[in-house]
Parts: structure tokens; C-alpha cells; sequence
């Protein structure tokens, strides 16, 4: 387990740092698509690119407040990585963060 701050100061007076950190939660890339794809193509076009829009929003968040991390909780897929162009695309995206020196957990 990675401690991502620290309190500093004594132990009568601690001092905390500040730490910056956006969470996204549950993002399930593609999760409905292939079923909803039998349904209406055109509908799951649009949700397919709804929480790749997501990602791209927390990650330009991130950047653009300067956090010190992206939280990730819950599930990113539903079961198997259905889909390399998101897989790409979510490690693009980790990695610009990483580059920048916000971390992500």
C-alpha cells in the first residue's frame, strides 16, 4: 500500500499538505454497447464514445487543476477488455498523466 501524503509538523501540531486528487468511479468502457449494439447501432455509436469522453475530461481535469492524482475505483470494464482502441486509448491517457507527474492509482 503507497501512502499518497504525509503529515508534517510534530506530533502535537501536525501540519497537513495539501493533495489535489480527482476520482472517477465505475467508468465500464463499452459495457453496454455490445448488447445494445443488436438493438439500435446508431445509440450504442454514441455511447461507445461516452466514456471515452469521460476519461478524456477527468484526465484534462486533472492537468488542468494540477492534481496530484487520478483515482480510479470500481470497475473500468465489465469482465474482458472487449475493445483494443480502449484499452489504447485509457493507457494514452494514463500515461500523458504520469508524464505530467500526476499519479495514477
Amino acid at each position: 500500500m503507497e501512502i499518497l501524503f504525509q503529515i508534517t509538523g510534530n506530533d502535537r501540531n501536525p501540519v497537513p499538505m495539501p493533495f489535489k486528487f480527482i476520482c472517477m468511479i465505475n467508468l465500464h468502457f463499452d459495457s453496454p454497447v455490445r448488447s445494445l449494439a443488436f438493438k439500435d447501432l446508431e445509440l450504442a455509436e454514441i455511447i461507445a464514445v461516452v466514456s471515452r469522453q469521460a476519461l478524456g475530461k477527468s484526465a484534462d481535469l486533472c492537468l488542468d487543476v494540477k492534481a496530484d492524482a487520478l483515482l480510479t475505483l470500481g470497475e473500468t470494464y465489465d469482465g474482458k477488455v472487449s475493445d483494443a482502441n480502449s484499452a489504447t486509448f485509457l493507457a494514452e491517457n494514463f500515461r500523458q498523466l504520469n508524464a505530467s507527474g500526476i499519479r495514477v492509482s
